[in-house]
């Protein structure tokens, strides 16, 4: 399963970050290529809550439901992601100076290969 990891600091308090990540209708802000969000389903909780976001590439759009499986507000949110492809996305925030440090981990796979 291929993986991704990401880290960036942000200049603002982990708390204010976490809200942006936390909140689905942003996912377009700060994941490439989503389009569209829908179908957002959020509890007090967040555990089992999901999101449908629509990832538009090479004029295909692509379906994918988010479910989140960790809530530690304001250090980590993870979910799982299935649809034209799977896998799971965790972020941990850290507190970094006057700032936080965000780190993205992503593994995925797209079913039928690299024309899937």
């Amino acid at each position: 399963m291929p993986s991704i990891h990401k880290e960036i600091s942000i200049n603002a308090p982990a708390d204010a970050v976490f809200g942006l990540i936390d909140d689905p209708e942003a996912f377009p802000r700060f994941s490439p290529n989503v389009t569209e969000v829908s179908e957002i389903q959020r509890s007090d909780g967040r555990i089992g809550d999901t999101f449908r976001a629509t990832y538009t590439i090479l004029g295909l759009r692509l379906p994918v439901t988010f479910t989140y499986t960790e809530y530690e507000r304001p250090n980590r949110l993870a979910a799982r992601f299935e649809g034209r492809f799977r896998g799971t996305m965790v972020t941990t925030l850290s507190p970094s100076g006057g700032g936080t440090q965000v780190a993205l981990d992503l593994d995925y796979d797209v079913p039928g290969g690299v024309f899937g």
